[in-house]
């Protein structure tokens, strides 16, 4: 991993080298990041999900005022989060 950082530290100061080395680690790059965006993509939690498990395990604790309290201000909120782009 130290030789793959030095390479990508020479990049972005403008002292790149050129070689078998570079293009293999530019290899081992794109693919590390690669897998690290899919399993990012996979482990994504929505503001929806959050909600829907809050309301099922945690309004049940409280109590019967502050769960209506809690419903109200959760409409508005799941009413955004369910229209956006960034929700789905």
């Amino acid at each position: 991993m130290g030789f793959l950082w030095k390479l990508q530290r020479e990049r972005l100061l403008g002292r790149e080298r050129k070689g078998p080395k570079f293009a293999e680690s530019q290899r081992i790059c794109v693919k590390t990041n690669t897998s690290m965006a899919a399993a990012h993509a996979k482990s994504a939690v929505t503001f929806v999900y959050v909600a829907s498990r809050y309301r099922v395990e945690i309004f049940p604790t409280k109590a019967t005022r502050k769960q209506k309290d809690n419903l109200a201000e959760l409409k508005p909120l799941m009413a955004f989060f369910n229209g956006s782009p960034a929700a789905r």
